[in-house]
């Protein structure tokens, strides 16, 4: 069909660009179909062929004729973005959403949030994974949606810590949080629930940025009887209860990655990586409790971390933890720069000698380590 020079042929090259997209991979091939396909009446119609609704896939019924050139803009826009022409794909998106009169896909609407997201829109991604949200229904799409507006809203909590709008941050962490919440029950993927858990740790971990007082309102902390909790303030506790519920998160990916043991060859890796995150989280919690108990506050000789862990069961409790933790993931995985560059920060309050060594051995495996 697509040999023949008919006007009228834009369904048959859709078709083409389908199969060359969905089932050969080749994207490249699908975007000159697609694109054929555009130019056709029977696409570009926008209902005013006669003929249209014979055009449509008879499986899937909420596809009316008006919608036919916008489905095509986004299948157009997806292998762009696969193909990483952004610029393209955020155009061809675009496209879609003015000949689909707005009413894109949820998978399309997922796709495009994906991309502003890659694009640093976090803001535009998070608006349309609620409005994708807001629709009620539980599917695959929802769930990756849910985990794209997380992602979307930590990087916006970041933002917030720069301009230091603290009480957005919580907001924005809170709001990411409640959505991974509700996907707990949803996956029966461990690997899929393990990136899952694995950002609900970054969420939860990423509060230690914050100023103790912005947790002045909260009830997260639970009731705690060690003596040197009594000496910490109510936000405080509110603070460190709401940064420990990210050691829950990383333990449970620890669990996850090793359910599937042997059978994954990314095993090592995998529980490498939430280790390493586990360990920054303990040492997150100690840091809040060192300046709570009044690190760097200059009334003294002994104010820094390493002289509140030597005074402070609790503190040297979490570092000796978080060194642990950093430990087992060098093990499984000796060339992480960043969890060497994480245990030589928390050997820093009990052993410099050592941590110097640490700093040394992430630099000559990554001398360009942000950290």
């Amino acid at each position: 069909a697509t040999k023949q020079n008919s006007p009228v042929n834009g369904w048959a090259w859709r078709c083409l660009g389908q199969k060359r997209s969905w089932v050969d991979g080749e994207d490249s091939s699908a975007v000159i179909c697609f694109q054929q396909a555009l130019r056709c009446r029977d696409i570009q119609g926008q209902g005013s062929d006669s003929h249209e609704m014979f055009y449509l896939d008879p499986r899937n019924t909420s596809i009316v004729p008006v919608r036919a050139s916008g489905e095509t803009w986004g299948e157009l826009a997806n292998c762009y973005r696969r193909l990483g022409k952004y610029s393209a794909a955020t155009r061809a998106y675009e496209e879609a959403s003015i000949a689909s009169d707005g009413c894109l896909s949820p998978s399309t609407c997922c796709a495009w949030a994906q991309v502003q997201l890659d694009l640093g829109l976090y803001d535009e991604a998070a608006e349309k994974c609620d409005v994708i949200l807001s629709s009620g229904t539980t599917s695959p799409i929802h769930q990756m949606v849910a985990y794209i507006e997380s992602e979307a809203l930590l990087a916006m909590a970041k933002q917030d810590v720069q301009e230091g709008k603290f009480g957005l941050c919580l907001s924005h962490l809170q709001k990411g949080i409640d959505r991974l919440n509700s996907l707990s029950v949803q996956f029966s993927s461990s690997e899929n629930f393990y990136c899952v858990t694995k950002l609900l740790g970054d969420l939860y971990t990423f509060a230690e940025s914050l100023p103790s007082y912005v947790f002045i309102l909260s009830s997260f902390s639970e009731e705690t009887h060690d003596d040197e909790s009594t000496f910490l303030s109510h936000e405080v506790q509110n603070q460190m209860s709401f940064i420990a519920k990210g050691e829950e998160a990383y333990m449970m990916a620890q669990k996850l990655a090793e359910i599937e043991g042997d059978s994954d060859e990314d095993y090592p890796y995998l529980v490498a990586s939430a280790s390493s995150d586990l360990g920054t989280n303990l040492l997150a919690q100690a840091r809040v409790c060192s300046a709570a108990l009044g690190e760097g506050s200059g009334g003294g000789t002994k104010t820094s971390m390493f002289d509140m862990a030597a005074r402070s069961g609790k503190i040297m409790d979490l570092i000796t933890r978080s060194i642990n933790s950093y430990t087992k993931a060098i093990d499984l995985n000796p060339h992480d720069a960043s969890a060497w560059n994480g245990l030589g920060t928390a050997l820093a309050t009990v052993d410099p000698l050592l941590s110097q060594h640490a700093f040394c051995r992430a630099l000559q495996i990554d001398k360009m380590l942000a950290d």
